[in-house]
């Protein structure tokens, strides 16, 4: 395993253990943050295309792997950062999305049905923008469905809890 995927991992690790140490810091300094993001980005860029256009080779290089590290990290503490900033002023589409976070493993469980019989009854057209179309639609339609359904899931389990416990009760009193 590669150095740097190791470090995703130790990184990670730390910031979840650590939380809410990490949340504070973050506050403090984030303009150094995404200027650091920002920075490690363009030299990551700036690697690529000098390798493409010359016959100098940095993808193994440690300013590189360097880059590289620094951009990816630095990328998901500002969308940390912005999700909890969204978060805080809860507006209407981030209320959406804390929805569908919140469905999301019945999300996952069942978008598998529903895209497979969405590819059976529905073949795929052999231009690429019908292709395109077909994708797109069979996108919308399974994630919409895969929501509803576990949203009536959701209300199925606990409408028979409901009632299990109810009766439970019931048992109890006579």
């Amino acid at each position: 395993m590669s150095p740097t995927y190791f470090a995703y991992f130790l990184i990670g690790g730390y910031l979840g253990i650590n939380y809410v140490i990490f949340k504070s810091w973050t506050e403090r300094n984030i303009i150094w943050i995404l200027f650091i993001t920002f920075i490690s980005g363009i030299t990551y860029v700036g690697l690529l295309i000098a390798s493409h256009y010359s016959n100098l080779l940095f993808e193994n290089s440690p300013w590189y792997d360097i880059s590289v590290l620094l951009y990816s990290v630095g990328i998901g503490v500002s969308f940390l950062w912005l999700g909890h900033l969204l978060l805080n002023n809860s507006y209407a589409p981030i209320r959406w999305l804390n929805s569908i976070s919140s469905y999301s493993f019945g999300i996952y469980l069942t978008h598998p049905f529903l895209l497979s019989s969405y590819k059976y009854f529905n073949e795929a057209p052999g231009s690429i923008w019908g292709y395109n179309l077909y994708t797109f639609i069979g996108f919308f339609i399974v994630f919409i469905g895969a929501w509803y359904l576990s949203y009536v899931f959701r209300k199925l389990i606990s409408w028979m809890i409901m009632i299990y416990q109810k009766s439970g009760t019931q048992k109890l009193q006579s």
